[in-house]
C-alpha cells in the first residue's frame, strides 16, 4: 500500500467516527487522529530499537510519508 493509500484509509476510518459533528469538525479531527496514529506509529518502531535496522528505517520512512500524506488531505 502506498503512503498515500494509506493516509487515506486512516483519514477514513476516523471520518466514520465523526460523522454526526458538523463538517469542519470532522475534517478538523479525523487529520488529528490520523496524525495521532502515525506518531505512534514511528514512536513504537524507535521504542523497540529497531531504528538500525533498514527495515525499521525503511518503514520509519513510509510512516512519515503518510504523515505528509494526511498533512495534505
Amino acid at each position: 500500500m502506498t503512503p498515500k493509500e494509506k493516509a487515506k484509509e486512516l483519514f477514513h476510518i476516523y471520518f466514520k467516527m465523526f460523522y454526526e459533528q458538523p463538517l469542519e469538525d470532522i475534517l478538523v479531527s479525523t487529520k488529528k487522529c490520523s496524525l495521532i496514529c502515525v506518531e505512534e506509529m514511528v514512536s513504537y518502531l524507535y521504542d523497540i530499537e529497531f531504528h538500525k535496522r533498514e527495515d525499521a528505517i525503511k518503514s520509519v520512512k513510509y510512516w512519515k510519508e503518510v504523515e505528509q500524506e494526511i498533512n495534505k488531505l
